[in-house]
């Protein structure tokens, strides 16, 4: 065949058969066509200095749709250092929104005696990433309030789910059961019989709803700040708690509640130039670390004597650097919301927050009442950890369940895979030699 005629071949194969993925090689400098869903294609690589393979997830946008285009994601596996490996943990990492691509959850003490296994997340790594420029533009707006932020996040998103709907993007294939059928067909391609998974945050609701679907497949689990498998949304409860804790805690010496006195100041704020809505999910977001939560403590005591300059230069870039991480992987799977977000009375704050992380016309989810683990468990925990809180209630019958727990002191969310990281690493590594993996 002539070469011309090898490439007109070449181009209406591209144009005119929708039902192939397309995966580059890096090392043959080709594209490669795979028109299976479930195949992987596997290449030679590093990932953070150890060997692995890069590998390509060719899955069905909506497995349970005829004809449903295919689509491509993103796989590492690293190579075990030790020639006896052990079962393959799967790395499950935070978000929604964010990659699952990443060396936040990779433990050096874990490669070494297993391979280490992470599928990118549908929506945000991959051929097809949900971002919502709408999203972004309703968090800069110059007009944003308390009283038209609710629809103007729903209009935002309606007007995306149109975008989408043009660019033939069917959303109901973003979902948390869609990422744990990805893990399957990685499991199933790599040949293992069962699994464990090292699970954080969002990942953890994950490694629940893949216990439910697949319970023999998991032969142990570790669910670091875990909360239940699709509750997305923050209570009253865990407000007032992370508040009282704050105002309990050794680096707080005025005793402060930082959260109510921020929220009383919520009007001085805007005269001082901030917007009122984008103040309370700044005051949010900083709740994630013990130091944030210790220099909110320090701009309370600042504001008291009148200087607001500290908070201003804080919030300015907060506002600068945040809005531009906004992925609607990070709304996509909330899908549990019908008609508004759930409405808090008392707390503006938590009215805000649960609006713009949990957005309206979803479709109803029930969050799960418990963690319904048959294998060997360790929940990971830290005492400040404000959105990842499990009752006395829940830690004594997961307790009786044979579950285990540590949590670290002086610890909030993101500091767990933060600068607690190596210590973390070290409690996995004995969690899983004591179950003889």
């Amino acid at each position: 065949m002539r070469l011309t005629n090898l490439i007109l071949l070449w181009f209406v194969s591209l144009f005119f058969c929708p039902c192939f993925a397309q995966v580059y090689n890096p090392e043959s400098q080709k594209v490669v066509a795979i028109g299976k869903s479930g195949q992987v294609e596997w290449n030679k690589g590093v990932f953070n200095g150890i060997d692995a393979q890069y590998g390509t997830l060719v899955a069905c946008e909506m497995r349970q749709a005829k004809n449903s285009k295919l689509i491509s994601i993103p796989v590492v596996r690293t190579q075990s250092l030790d020639f006896d490996c052990g079962v393959p943990v799967f790395i499950l990492g935070g978000g929604p929104g964010e990659t699952n691509i990443s060396t936040n959850l990779f433990f050096d003490t874990l490669a070494y005696h297993h391979q280490l296994v992470m599928v990118g997340y549908r929506g945000v790594d991959g051929t097809t990433k949900l971002s919502c420029p709408d999203m972004i533009s309703v968090f800069n707006s110059t007009d944003i309030s308390i009283d038209n932020f609710a629809l103007k996040v729903a209009q935002a998103y309606n007007n995306q789910q149109k975008q989408w709907q043009s660019n033939q993007i069917n959303v109901s294939g973003y979902t948390i059961d869609e990422v744990v059928q990805d893990i399957e067909d990685v499991r199933r391609n790599i040949g293992a019989e069962r699994i464990c998974v090292v699970a954080f945050s969002y990942g953890a609701m994950i490694a629940q709803r893949y216990n439910e679907l697949f319970p023999n497949k998991l032969a142990a689990n570790v669910l670091i700040a875990p909360r239940k498998l699709n509750d997305f949304c923050i209570s009253e409860n865990e407000i007032e708690n992370i508040g009282l804790r704050i105002a309990k805690s050794e680096f707080n010496a005025t005793k402060v509640n930082p959260l109510k006195y921020l929220q009383s100041k919520v009007d001085d704020a805007e005269k001082q130039g901030f917007n009122r809505v984008r103040f309370l999910l700044y005051i949010f977001s900083k709740l994630y670390t013990y130091n944030d939560m210790n220099q909110l403590v320090d701009f309370c005591n600042q504001i008291e004597n009148g200087d607001w300059n500290s908070i201003k230069v804080d919030y300015s870039k907060f506002c600068s650097v945040y809005s531009k991480n906004i992925l609607l992987g990070d709304v996509v799977a909330k899908r549990y919301l019908s008609q508004n977000a759930v409405s808090s009375s008392c707390c503006e704050m938590l009215n805000v927050v649960n609006t713009w992380f949990s957005p309206v016309g979803l479709g109803a989810i029930t969050a799960n009442k418990t963690f319904n683990f048959n294998c060997p468990s360790l929940i990971i925990e830290g005492d400040f950890d404000a959105v990842s809180q499990l009752s006395e209630t829940e830690h004594s019958d997961l307790n009786k369940r044979g579950f285990q727990f540590k949590k670290l002191t002086k610890t909030g969310h993101s500091d767990l895979i933060g600068f607690r990281k190596d210590e973390i690493a070290q409690i996995i590594f004995e969690f899983f030699n004591s179950i003889k993996l």
